[in-house]
């Protein structure tokens, strides 16, 4: 038996105990690394937490490592078995070495697909709007269409607008990742159910949450340093200044990935004017998709039909700049760039500007202005199906502009 076989092996052997701390802690929470870090055995990391010898714990963590149970854990091992969903853990061969660089990495991924190829390939998260201007679209289609045509890989978060037109574009001619904020088995967007599959078919669906998790809006902000970190950067293509995609750009910054933006169309345009912010605080500019490709030519130097495929692309541009010449201006870029915490960015998205809605989303805001709703009553005043309203209230809770509260209630 090779290496590479008794170390899978060891991984499937200690799958169920990186499962338990997951439950025990929770998805994307630090507190695990921050309790274990002098262990280095998750076996051992099991036995000392259940016998008490792991010092530093909270109450709720203590109840929580008494409460739950190896079974079941073993029980979600054999659900996800049968609903072909693989689970891959920090110590797993396939784990995206990346995602072990970055501060308060997953400890499992749930996976649909493949995800071997992720170390070897240059890889691009890229961003944006969830209902992008045309012109937003019509470079988001044209950078990642010619992107992904000499292999590079696109992550993204699946959702609608700029995210669903990178995951696309890339299924022409390369390979997807995308990286979700709920459970891989719950459908949302809904009208993405049927892109899932296909990308589960040319890539990946990963997530960090237990199978049956909600969208909740908290997943999405953690969600985003999965996106940047499984990244060499992250491509902002339009986003306002209060933008979840600037959430992403944080990250990545903090996690030392370049931050490549499209310029705005319109500089006097809210829509642009979180992407003007990253550009005037030293992002680099993409005027075409050869910024990106300079960027990372090194890359692709042990890949002999994708570096002929770059060498013919820069013989044939004009633009092309001295290939030594953007390592340079990274490190400017990067140097330059002003590094906000994520949490910051998250509370400054959270006071959004209503008068930038239109269609349902306007009509919800408008009726919530008097006061906290059911989504039932929301449905009823609407004359919409149930589905569809929450849908749209799920949507409006991650970008900040309502909040949802106990027994299915909202309020702005």
């Amino acid at each position: 038996m090779g290496n590479a076989q008794i170390v899978r092996r060891i991984s499937l052997d200690n799958l169920k105990y990186w499962v338990w701390v997951a439950q025990v802690f929770g998805p994307a929470n630090h507190r695990f690394w921050d309790v274990t870090k002098e262990y280095n055995e998750i076996e051992a990391i099991y036995s000392a937490l259940k016998n008490g010898e792991i010092k530093g714990l909270s109450e709720k963590e203590k109840q929580s490592v008494r409460t739950t149970h190896i079974e079941q854990s073993e029980k979600i091992i054999e659900y996800c078995h049968k609903n072909d969903m693989r689970i891959i853990s920090f110590e797993d061969d396939e784990f995206p070495s990346r995602l072990r660089e970055i501060y308060n990495p997953p400890t499992i991924l749930f996976c649909y697909g493949d995800l071997s190829y992720i170390d070897d390939d240059v890889v691009l998260g890229v961003v944006g709007a969830r209902e992008p201007s045309e012109y937003g679209v019509k470079v988001a289609e044209n950078i990642c269409t010619e992107l992904s045509k000499v292999g590079t890989v696109l992550v993204s978060g699946f959702a609608y607008g700029i995210d669903s037109i990178a995951h696309k574009c890339a299924l022409k001619h390369s390979r997807t990742v995308a990286v979700l904020g709920c459970g891989l088995d719950y459908d949302y967007p809904a009208e993405n159910a049927k892109l899932k599959r296909v990308l589960a078919k040319n890539g990946a669906v990963i997530s960090e949450y237990f199978p049956g998790t909600k969208p909740f809006y908290d997943n999405f902000k953690q969600r985003n340093r999965l996106i940047s970190g499984l990244s060499l950067g992250v491509l902002v293509v339009e986003a306002s200044s209060k933008s979840g995609s600037l959430n992403t750009a944080s990250h990545a910054l903090a996690q030392g990935k370049d931050i490549f933006c499209i310029p705005p169309h319109d500089i006097f345009n809210e829509k642009f004017s979180g992407v003007a912010g990253l550009l005037r605080d030293g992002a680099i500019p993409v005027f075409s998709h050869l910024d990106i490709l300079y960027e990372y030519f090194d890359n692709f130097s042990h890949k002999s039909n994708d570096i002929k495929a770059f060498e013919n692309i820069f013989i044939k541009s004009t633009e092309a700049p001295e290939i030594t010449q953007p390592k340079e201006r990274r490190k400017r870029t990067v140097a330059k760039m002003k590094v906000t915490e994520p949490q910051q960015i998250i509370e400054e998205t959270s006071t959004a500007d209503l008068s930038s809605l239109d269609g349902t989303k306007r009509q919800i805001t408008e009726l919530l202005a008097d006061g906290t709703l059911l989504a039932d009553e929301i449905s009823q005043a609407l004359d919409m199906d149930i589905s569809q309203v929450l849908s749209e209230l799920t949507e409006l809770e991650i970008d900040g502009y309502i909040k949802a509260l106990a027994g299915n209630r909202y309020s702005l």
